[in-house]
């Protein structure tokens, strides 16, 4: 992903920004691993580039790094798992009574394991679309709105659009906002089940 998202930018940036090949490869890498370690820092304003970048970049954002590292975002190893899934779903329609095991690095991964993988990203997509329909009715513009979330849900840090870009304060956001990116950020540093197991009256019934 690195090194696909790294070339596209780059070429982005020399077609359409007129960068010189070793500014356009040196700004793109730094970017992307930046953005998909969740580092979050920036060499340059990537809010002035093309915006299709900006999709590339909220990808990093989304999915993260390693399983066992520190970055936030999904971690790139559910997103290998989803693609798997979805392969055997397709197989399974044309193979109706195949038995489809899905292995990651030569283990058999069991069908709760899966489950959990599908609740995590639903619950992962239902809180993303929740928080930027709050912020954009908050009056932040769309483009911030959704970024913002993803950076705050995957600990980014930077952002991407014309209002608070990535060398830009949040200070100007709405407290209403701030508290928010906050919950986000606890939510998602937790990966989201174990905090909001805490809202359900089955945990204190239970404990």
């Amino acid at each position: 992903m690195v090194v696909c998202f790294t070339l596209f930018i780059m070429l982005e940036l020399i077609f359409n920004r007129s960068y010189e090949v070793e500014h356009a490869f040196r700004s793109s890498v730094f970017q992307v691993v930046s953005f998909i370690t969740t580092t979050g820092l920036f060499s340059d304003d990537a809010a002035k580039w093309p915006h299709v970048t900006w999709v590339v970049l909220a990808a990093c954002m989304f999915f993260g790094g390693c399983s066992g590292s520190t970055s936030g975002g999904i971690k790139s190893i559910r997103g290998i798992m989803i693609i798997k899934v979805v392969r055997n779903e397709f197989r399974q329609i044309l193979h109706p009574n195949a038995v489809l095991p899905m292995k990651i690095d030569g283990m058999n991964v069991p069908q709760s394991k899966r489950v959990t993988l599908m609740a995590f990203l639903g619950l992962y997509l239902i809180l993303t679309l929740l928080s930027a329909f709050a912020m954009i009715a908050a009056g932040i513009d769309n483009t911030n709105a959704i970024t913002i979330t993803l950076s705050s849900l995957g600990n980014v840090g930077p952002t991407l659009g014309l209002e608070i870009g990535p060398t830009m304060s949040w200070a100007q956001l709405p407290v209403f906002a701030k508290w928010i990116c906050s919950f986000l950020m606890l939510v998602g540093r937790l990966e989201l089940f174990t905090v909001l197991v805490l809202f359900t009256p089955a945990f204190w019934r239970q404990n």
